[in-house]
């Protein structure tokens, strides 16, 4: 059995296809692999996301759990004034992302980041953190990501997420930390949901 794409097991080394993906004329091109999730297609969480993204004017941002890049590149391309951080654990997750930042000419405004959630960032440096998690890895990574993203975001910065499950959940963790928590959207079993530092 090959590691789960939330790992730094993956032994995949190629690249065998690319994705299109459109959004407000916007257009990206990725490269993909077997070893990411959802490697064939955008998923239904993540395209819902960035149909409701809540883009800054500027600063640092963060795609937390990357995988191919699509977030963070998406955002590059949206806004050329961010500082946009792009992280994940999964070694092949972060060498497409590091080729898929080449192919939609971002390099300027991106760094990736090879990490484990935010180990390697410093408290209070983002505006905003954007995630669609890795709901396999667990309900306590998911926890993790919720209560931790508030030390490493600015004041009035948000913390943009889409679940498939657990949103109550989410939402209670949440409102236990955060100034403000809502669902924005929900659509097909996912909701984004905002927190507000």
């Amino acid at each position: 059995m090959s590691p789960h794409y939330f790992s730094k097991k993956q032994k995949y080394t190629y690249i065998d296809y690319m994705i299109t993906y459109t959004l407000n004329n916007i257009q990206l091109k990725l490269y993909s692999s077997p070893s990411v999730f959802s490697s064939d297609e955008i998923d239904p969480g993540t395209d819902l996301l960035l149909k409701n993204l809540i883009i800054p004017e500027k600063g640092n941002v963060l795609d937390l759990g990357t995988g191919i890049g699509i977030i963070g590149i998406y955002l590059a391309k949206a806004n050329p004034k961010l500082h946009v951080y792009m992280s994940d654990v999964n070694p092949i997750a972060i060498k497409l992302s590091k080729k898929n930042i080449k192919e939609n000419n971002v390099e300027k405004n991106t760094v990736v980041v090879e990490c484990n959630l935010y180990e390697k960032f410093k408290e209070n440096f983002f505006v905003a953190i954007y995630t669609n998690p890795p709901i396999s890895a667990g309900w306590e990574t998911i926890e993790k990501i919720i209560t931790d993203g508030i030390k490493y975001l600015q004041e009035k910065g948000v913390l943009q997420m889409v679940l498939s499950v657990g949103h109550e959940r989410a939402l209670e963790v949440g409102k236990k930390i955060y100034k403000s928590v809502e669902i924005i959207e929900k659509k097909k079993g996912y909701a984004i949901i905002i927190f507000k530092k």
